[in-house]
Formats: structure tokens, sequence, C-alpha cells
């Protein structure tokens, strides 16, 4: 009987749990659709349209511009090489595995270099904010802005500086949709791990309409991203509160501080 009880109050909570599952599946499903629509077709759903010849986009609103991503950058610096020499403190080596989808994630590796091998190190190119970051390889197409000049950029890294025409953070949204990775992915070799030859970087296309419509679309995505994220952030809280609730009852039962067979409020 404990038993039986103590199944079905877990079950309720474990059903629980699934729903919140499948609500963040849902609200990240809609995450992606809500920015690929924006940086492909706009916020007019009216504004006619144009074929492109990119079989990735095929169509695009008619007053956008779209051809190589390269020609909408003053420049891209490689920092694939020598291995930095590492130390214990000094300035943050930003690595690959640093570079999110959308953000530089400053907790996923800790590494630095010393200060006096900074020129060095930074000889091709010193970052500055608003740059774009993507990586190379392990992982490949990961883009995310530079929001700290006081730091380093570690291999499988490259970071292009945008012309003025494009808004660093709509690149970045563009960039990491479906339509960019999928260029991406059809021109990455490796068998283990995917990587990019700078070589086909030329060959990516980009799209985007006037500056001032990028941060019309910008500004949109940021107050919608920022609704759903937060919605994401209470189902998952949702889930771990339940979790610990389904832990604590079955150490309540097993430990007789409950009485499973009466139920649980």
């Amino acid at each position: 009987m404990i038993l039986l009880a103590l199944d079905r109050e877990t079950a309720q909570v474990g059903d629980l749990i699934s729903k919140q599952k499948r609500l963040i599946k849902v609200l990240a499903e809609k995450r992606q659709a809500l920015i690929t629509h924006a940086v492909t077709k706009g916020l007019d759903p009216s504004a006619p349209t144009k074929t492109t010849g990119n079989p990735w986009l095929s169509e695009v609103p008619a007053h956008w511009t779209e051809k190589p991503m390269c020609h909408f950058m003053t420049g891209r610096v490689d920092y694939r090489g020598a291995t930095p020499k590492k130390t214990d403190q000094g300035i943050f080596l930003v690595t690959a595995r640093n570079v999110r989808k959308g953000f530089i994630d400053y907790a996923a590796s800790s590494e630095y270099i010393a200060p006096e091998d900074y020129d060095s190190v930074m000889s091709r190119g010193i970052p500055a904010v608003g740059d774009i970051l993507m990586t190379m390889e392990a992982p490949l197409g990961n883009v995310a802005l530079v929001d700290d000049p006081h730091v380093a950029l570690a291999q499988r890294v490259v970071k292009f500086r945008p012309k003025n025409e494009l808004v660093p953070e709509f690149a970045a949204y563009a960039m990491n949709s479906p339509y960019f990775q999928s260029q991406l992915e059809s021109r990455a070799t490796g068998s283990t791990a995917l990587g990019l030859k700078a070589s086909k970087l030329i060959e990516l296309r980009l799209a985007a309409p006037s500056r001032m419509e990028q941060q019309q679309i910008v500004e949109h995505l940021n107050g919608a991203i920022l609704r759903i994220d937060s919605l994401l952030q209470r189902a998952e809280s949702a889930i771990k509160l339940l979790q610990e609730r389904r832990s604590a009852l079955i150490s309540a039962a097993v430990t007789g501080k409950i009485d499973v067979q009466e139920g649980v409020a």
C-alpha cells in the first residue's frame, strides 16, 4: 500500500515535470521562430519580397540587401595559430568554449594570459565593443558580441568588425539563425568535430535592411525575448522545485515521516 501510494504521488509530480519540460520546448521553438522571422522577413508583413538565389534564404523583403557577409564587415581577424601561454591570473582569455549563441559566457572557462604577453598574442587585432566573434570549430558557428574590450581572444575564434551599415546586435541575431548556420554546416569539414576553413568565409551570405530598420528589429526582439526568457526561467525553476519535492516525498515516505497511505497534502 505504501509503495502504491508513493508511486501515485511521485507520478503526479512527474506529470507536472513533464508538462514544464514540454512548455520549455514550446517556448524555445517560439523564441527561435520569432528571431528567424524577424531577421529574414522583417516586421512589416505587407512588405513586397524578392528572390535571392540563396538556397538557404530564398526570399527577403525587396528593400533589403543580400550579399556576402564579409562585405558587411571592415575586415576580419583569425586568431588560429599557436596556443598562448596560460597564467593563473591576468587578462581574461576568451576561448571557443566561452562563445555561446548570442553571448560570451565568462563562467564556461576561466583562462588568462599575462599582461606582458597581451600585445604579442593580440598582434593581429585588438577587440572592441560591438565586434562580432564566431567560433570556427569545436563548436562551429557560435556567434556573440564583444562586450568588454579588455580581453584576449584564443584559437578557433574569428573576429569581425561590422561596417556602419550593420548593427552588431542584428548581425548576431542573423548569424545565429538557421539560414546562416545552415550555410556554415554545408561548408564544414571534419569527422569528429566540424570546422570551417577561413577560405570559405567569403561564401557566407547575410541579408539586412537599413540600419534604422535593423535597430527597430533589434529592439523588438530584445523585448520579446526578454519575456520568453523570463517564462523559460520560471519553468526551469518549477522543474527544480518539483524534482526536490519528489525527492522529499520519497525520503519522507521511506523514513516514516509521512503516511503516504493517507495521501500527501
